[in-house]
């Protein structure tokens, strides 16, 4: 590490941008502790075993940074994704039951361990090691320079989700089978044929009469929403029992004795899940 001041690399686009922090041989304590480093197809060998997840929710680039303050100890996983849609996604998945803190604008999740935020196409992991009441304002200062250069960019596939009833931060985004598994089980390989380009949005609901989850996935073109639907009614799959069957509509219970319902309008698939009661 240079001594007189910090050096961060970010990619951002198709160029490499440097950002000079403050010019001292440390900010607020935190010294850089390595060289940072960049994986882009080699990202499993910093996330063995989630790197598929990743690359299919659309990862670019990873950029890690480890910094040191006595005994405590950060280190900044910071993600650049194909698009918002995509760090919006791993974001999601990551954040969980989402505890925002008042010390970041960005949508954010904190617990004593870790920090997840997202802005734009960039989904930052902070993971912190015997830190304390200071650090979340003392990362704030480290990655300032980083989030200013960032666009904020709404996410306008999740509002394809109805909010009546929504239980707020049980949105997911999926692209494929991985990203899939996080919200319901379909059958092995890709049975919604997202293929890693097709973005599905989910949420949980519940409307004081029924909890169920709600999938919504809008294909390119009709051709593919009834291929997709079609094979859905099938009475191949072993996970679920088809229980009604009509041009545009089927009603299923599956393995955990739970009933979901599929609708097919025009390129949109909506698929209801973990109802108790069979549906309308």
């Amino acid at each position: 590490m240079k001594t007189t001041h910090f050096l961060l690399m970010l990619l951002l686009g198709t160029s490499i941008s440097i950002f000079a922090l403050p010019a001292k041989k440390s900010l607020n304590g935190w010294e850089q502790t390595q060289p940072e480093t960049v994986y882009t197809t080699n990202l499993h060998e910093h996330i063995n075993g989630q790197s598929p997840l990743y690359y299919e929710l659309g990862f670019d680039s990873l950029f890690v940074l480890q910094f040191k303050k006595k005994n405590s100890e950060l280190e900044l996983n910071i993600y650049k994704m194909q698009s918002p849609e995509s760090a919006m996604a791993i974001y999601l998945v990551s954040a969980g039951n989402e505890i925002p803190s008042d010390v970041f604008q960005e949508r954010n999740s904190v617990n004593p361990y870790q920090l997840n935020l997202v802005k734009g196409s960039y989904y930052f992991q902070i993971n912190m090691y015997n830190s304390d009441a200071s650090t979340l304002k003392d990362i704030r200062t480290i990655i300032s320079p980083i989030l200013s250069k960032i666009k904020k960019q709404n996410i306008v596939l999740l509002n394809r989700l109805p909010q009546n009833g929504l239980v707020k931060g049980s949105e997911r985004i999926a692209r494929g089978m991985y990203s899939m598994r996080n919200i319901y089980y379909f059958g092995k390989g890709d049975p919604l044929m997202l293929d890693g380009n097709i973005f599905a949005v989910a949420g949980e609901y519940d409307d004081g009469n029924k909890k169920y989850t709600q999938l919504i996935i809008e294909y390119p073109d009709i051709v593919q929403a009834k291929t997709v639907f079609d094979s859905l009614n099938s009475d191949t799959n072993k996970y679920w029992k088809i229980v009604l069957k009509q041009n545009n509509k089927m009603v299923f219970k599956d393995i955990y004795n739970h009933f979901g319902k599929v609708l097919l309008s025009q390129n949109k698939i909506t698929i209801n899940t973990k109802l108790e009661n069979i549906p309308n």
